[in-house]
């Protein structure tokens, strides 16, 4: 009994050695340089020329989602900020077709959302809501590539990132006082109202 029992761990252990090496054997390193078209990562020290200008072009998060171009299951999720965040971020991958999505400026509340996606689908049930645009945060953007081939050779992607969102600054000037609007009865300013706004960016 003891020496079947022996016998049966070194087999089992033999074959999933030979699983492992087999897996190792047919995996392929890849390399992918990442650049942001335009002005590049770099907008993140934009400073404008008006309040709030630099809001508008900075990135300040940036993470990169491949998904498998086969089953849309996510095979990449990472974040880079601070110093990883550079002008070329150079990411090594497993050679293949991928699916990508980039995101930058994510709000915070969605950072555990994102972080724990597993496929294509679960990224698309996500949606921002209004009350992340605002005029003291940097503007959430977002780009996608697919049918993304990453080989052995150097590989290179350029990314066009487009605004979820417009900033919108007003300044009125009139020739006569008409007060600020919050007194009804004398001031004949009653404000602005803005319509077909979405209440949420998907």
């Amino acid at each position: 009994l003891y020496t079947l029992s022996l016998f049966f761990v070194l087999g089992a252990i033999n074959i999933f050695t030979s699983c492992i090496d087999e897996t190792f054997a047919s995996v392929e390193e890849g390399n992918i340089s990442l650049k942001i078209a335009g002005e590049g990562l770099q907008t993140r020290i934009y400073q404008g020329k008006e309040d709030g200008d630099d809001l508008d072009r900075a990135i300040h998060i940036f993470r990169v989602l491949a998904f498998d171009n086969a089953t849309s299951q996510i095979k990449y999720n990472e974040l880079f900020f601070g110093a990883a965040l550079k002008d070329i971020i150079n990411y090594k991958m497993i050679a293949g077709t991928y699916d990508f999505v980039f995101l930058a400026n994510e709000p915070g509340s969605f950072k555990t959302k994102l972080d724990n996606l597993t496929s294509y689908s679960d990224l698309q049930t996500l949606a921002y809501p209004e009350s992340v645009f605002n005029s003291t945060t940097s503007i959430p953007m977002l780009a996608g590539s697919n049918d993304v081939v990453v080989s052995s050779d150097a590989n290179s992607l350029t990314i066009g990132l487009r605004r979820l969102a417009v900033r919108l600054d007003i300044t009125l000037k009139a020739e006569m006082d008409l007060g600020d609007g919050t007194d009804p009865a004398t001031d004949d300013f009653k404000g602005i109202t803005l319509s077909n706004i979405p209440d949420r960016v998907p």
